[in-house]
């Protein structure tokens, strides 16, 4: 997904290659898995979560894209058209509409993907993810 912007390969660059990995329980082994068996275009690997959000907010500065951190998105609705959404940060609550809303802002967070545009059966939803 990432490959045509250039993020896919500054992450793999500066990522680290695993092999496999082991599980243990008070040092009692319960797992192996061995990544060399995969077949995939990319060897599974790690980089710091900081380092990857900190590739991907260049990549969409380059672009013209500002990602805003500290800033809750307490709702939204689909009118169609567009999407209206309500805001909120420190320095209080802000309303705007856009054609596409998408938010990633955390594992224990909304996570919704929202288009005015979109050709989907099924109507935008937000959803708690715990």
């Amino acid at each position: 997904m990432l490959e045509t912007t250039g993020v896919t390969d500054a992450i793999v660059a500066e990522s680290h290659p695993i092999r496999s990995v082991h599980c243990y329980e008070h040092w009692v082994p319960l797992a192996e898995i061995d990544f060399g068996t995969l077949e995939s275009a990319f060897h599974m690997s790690v980089i710091p979560q900081a380092r990857k959000e900190a590739l991907l907010t260049e990549a969409l500065a380059q672009r013209g894209i500002k990602v805003e951190r500290e800033m809750a998105l307490d709702g939204f609705v689909d009118r169609g058209v567009a999407v209206s959404a309500q805001l909120r940060d420190k320095g209080g609550e802000s309303s705007f509409e856009t054609a596409l809303l998408l938010a990633a802002d955390g594992a224990h967070s909304y996570r919704m993907y929202v288009s005015a545009n979109t050709k989907s059966t099924t109507a935008p939803t937000q959803k708690r993810i715990t």
